[in-house]
């Protein structure tokens, strides 16, 4: 959906508990049912009318920032169309509280500049952010700051971005901590493998802080990390950086960057004839994309997700609901992870709307993000985890490709979550 800046896009508009000493279950079921939103009893005539900005008697705008164009085509776009997915089934429910929701979206095209103009449209215009997600996030976090729009995010990809006081997210990130669990797993399937690990990352600030996370945290766990390397936006080039690896005696690869490369990569290593016992990689390469641009090169690779998994909505009712409602928006779109985390954006924004009253406000929205959301899995649809407070998920399902498929490895039940192994480990990345 290629919608301009600042138009309404058409139609549409609970993993370890949060506590990390909190003790829970070994497994988390899907959530029961996927329940309409509910109207409840306000109407245009008794909802207090325009009151705050992006706000009338029938209907609030929402906006969300989106790396549509640009360098990378296409990024983000599942994103918006995630969200407005969402917010024609709220609509098509009779919306929230007498009026409907309508998306506007900004195209931030990787570039800085946009996403502060798109910042400061956003908190003249609309009720609130819902659903972005963005490359350079953090371009936006002083405007957004200083406005004090409510700025319920996709995922915030930035540490600038993570720390605004009006920011929150379905599946939080926090400065402070990662969750260790996938490796924690995979650590008692290959013991000796952990103490030949290697990083590699593009040179950017958000992959480089992830990576930079995830390494400190699984030091804790044991790992050894004998090699760590970056590439550039546009390698195409890995020959360098493999035989490095070779020559350290690398056994466990981890990567954190764009689909395409991480492909191109595993691509290089089955050339150069570098096969690792254990190659992992965080959810943003569970897409259909990875596979298919990587082909037999991606085969055995494990690959962890944090929500429930796409292929299950057989036993998952909010991913089928989510998966019935892009298709009936969106007829080519595909699911895919920034979908879902947007879906589960707009999932936050609709239940806060409604524990703050008929008359929306921001100040009201921001009370109920800041205190609503403990122990919360947006229906079953993601990990167990707390918002409100920030505190990540520490729950997990791990896949890994075989035959060109994600194939469920553990735990091994469809439809749950493993949620004991590991934990979120206070981290202090060395950047």
């Amino acid at each position: 959906m290629d919608a301009p800046d600042g138009t309404a896009s058409g139609g549409g508009s609970n993993a370890a508990a949060a506590d990390s000493n909190a003790e829970p279950s070994a497994t988390q079921p899907a959530g029961d049912s996927a329940t309409a939103p509910a109207q409840g009893d306000a109407t245009p005539e008794n909802n207090g009318g325009a009151t705050d900005v992006g706000v009338t008697a029938d209907n609030i705008k929402i906006g969300i920032q989106a790396d549509i164009t640009g360098a990378r085509p296409g990024l983000f776009k599942t994103a918006l169309e995630g969200l407005d997915a969402y917010v024609a089934y709220v609509n098509a429910n009779g919306g929230v509280n007498g009026r409907t929701l309508e998306v506007v979206p900004y195209d931030t095209k990787l570039n800085g500049d946009e996403v502060r103009r798109t910042a400061k449209e956003a908190c003249d215009s609309v009720f609130a952010l819902v659903g972005s997600m963005g490359i350079q996030d953090s371009d936006g976090a002083a405007t957004i700051e200083e406005c004090g729009i409510p700025d319920i995010m996709a995922t915030a990809l930035t540490q600038e971005r993570q720390e605004v006081s009006t920011s929150y997210s379905p599946l939080p990130q926090a400065p402070g901590l990662w969750s260790t669990g996938p490796g924690a797993y995979l650590k008692t399937q290959f013991p000796d493998a952990i103490a030949h690990a290697a990083m590699i990352t593009v040179d950017q600030a958000s992959p480089k802080l992830n990576a930079a996370k995830l390494v400190d945290a699984y030091q804790q766990e044991g790992f050894e990390f004998v090699y760590q390397g970056k590439t550039n936006v546009i390698q195409i080039d890995f020959t360098k950086l493999i035989l490095d690896m070779k020559d350290k005696g690398v056994r466990y690869v981890m990567m954190i960057a764009d689909n395409s490369q991480m492909a191109d990569l595993l691509k290089a290593m089955n050339t150069q004839d570098f096969h690792p016992d254990v190659i992992e990689f965080m959810p943003q390469a569970y897409s259909q994309s990875f596979v298919d641009l990587g082909g037999d090169a991606v085969e055995g690779s494990y690959v962890w997700a944090n929500f429930a998994l796409l292929g299950e909505s057989d036993v998952n009712p909010e991913m089928a609901l989510y998966q019935e409602w892009l298709t009936k928006t969106h007829p080519e779109a595909t699911p895919d992870i920034f979908g879902v985390y947007a879906w589960g954006a707009g999932m936050m924004f609709v239940e806060a709307l409604r524990n703050s009253g008929p008359e929306a406000t921001r100040d009201g929205l921001l009370t109920s993000l800041s205190e609503d959301f403990i122990d919360w899995d947006a229906n079953g649809l993601m990990g167990l985890s707390s918002p409100s407070t920030h505190t990540p998920s520490r729950c997990f399902a791990l896949m890994q490709v075989r035959d060109g498929k994600f194939v469920r490895v553990f735990p091994e039940e469809p439809g749950t979550f493993e949620c004991e192994l590991g934990g979120l480990r206070e981290v202090n990345p060395d950047l």
